[in-house]
């Protein structure tokens, strides 16, 4: 049974959702995707990027290690006030949350983890030919040229960081 339909035929709602990986790979595509189909509610957590982070993309810089740092503690604080936000609108109804953001080391995946044991985290991966062509058309706050540099600090997961791997435009 592919996993959309497994989620959808679950009673309760799906586990919440991280996911991550590289510019373009198609972690907000996966993340709206539920949204639509699964009933998720879906944050891009490019959207919580406090202005220095975005005036160092628009540079065509990535990130110094002190904003990752101070960014993963963010994004943590973000989910949780997602989550109570859902629970209070919809009590017992509170559907769950899907994020999409790049989380390129493992020790700000696991400032998240620890803040939030309840999450699963997906690795978003793709052709690579296919996700430089999606930074070239321009639908991402990195270009190509930036992307290929952030590709180089990405770290895979490792050994014991469970997490579910999605092959998102994989020829």
């Amino acid at each position: 049974m592919p996993a959309a339909d497994l989620l959808a035929s679950q009673e309760r709602p799906g586990p919440h959702l991280y996911f991550f990986g590289l510019p373009g790979a198609g972690k907000s595509h996966c993340g709206r995707l539920c949204e639509r189909e699964l009933g998720y509610v879906f944050h891009d957590g490019d959207e919580w990027l406090p202005e220095d982070l975005k005036a160092s993309l628009e540079r065509g810089e990535g990130f110094t290690e002190e904003q990752r740092d101070r960014f993963s503690v963010a994004i943590a604080e973000h989910m949780e006030d997602v989550k109570r936000a859902e629970v209070s609108a919809r009590g017992l109804e509170a559907r769950p949350i899907a994020v999409a953001q790049a989380a390129f080391k493992r020790k700000h995946r696991d400032v998240i983890r620890r803040a939030h044991g309840d999450v699963v985290f997906v690795w978003v991966r793709c052709a690579e030919d296919t996700r430089l062509k999606r930074l070239r058309e321009g639908q991402n706050l990195v270009d190509e040229e930036l992307g290929q540099r952030m590709a180089r600090d990405f770290e895979q997961p490792g050994d014991g960081e469970g997490c579910a791997v999605i092959l998102n435009g994989v020829d």
